[in-house]
């Protein structure tokens, strides 16, 4: 998506209402575990080389995504996770993040190839609301200072 003179990318990760998330999740019927939000400069619109991501649930209800997304000169890979228990972390190029802090973070790779992070701590969504969620958050101040900052890429 275009933002300013810029490109956003976001990808999320969701599961779905169990019996054990029923009252967390007030009549959801997903949740959406891990958001990542990342500004580039880098979108392949013919075969999708900027982003790829994994999802897998082999020992539901814990689940566990994977992914990447590129810039011209760098990658960001992030893995993320919840247990049954409500354990949640993601790991932002080798940068951990409790979840229970936000499960959105948004990345702003720098021109000296480091990495800004923002973590966000909404309230749980489900997937159905995440499209309005991204473009209300980028009318956000805080989120405008952010991406719009003089040392981004």
């Amino acid at each position: 998506m275009n933002y300013h003179d810029k490109k956003i990318v976001y990808r999320f990760f969701f599961k779905g209402k169990t019996i054990a998330t029923e009252d967390v999740l007030k009549g959801k019927e997903n949740e959406v575990y891990f958001m990542l939000v990342m500004l580039t400069n880098f979108v392949d619109t013919v075969n999708c080389t900027h982003s790829s991501a994994y999802f897998t649930s082999r020992n539901n209800p814990d689940v566990v995504c994977e992914g990447l997304n590129k810039t011209k000169t760098d990658e960001v890979d992030y893995t993320a996770f919840i247990t049954a228990s409500r354990d949640e972390y993601a790991i932002i190029n080798m940068r951990l993040f409790n979840l229970k802090s936000g499960r959105i973070i948004l990345i702003a790779p720098q021109k000296d190839r480091t990495l800004r992070s923002l973590q966000l701590n909404d309230p749980i969504m489900s997937s159905e609301e995440v499209t309005n969620y991204i473009n209300e958050t980028l009318k956000r101040e805080n989120v405008k200072l952010f991406f719009d900052d003089k040392g981004n890429i």
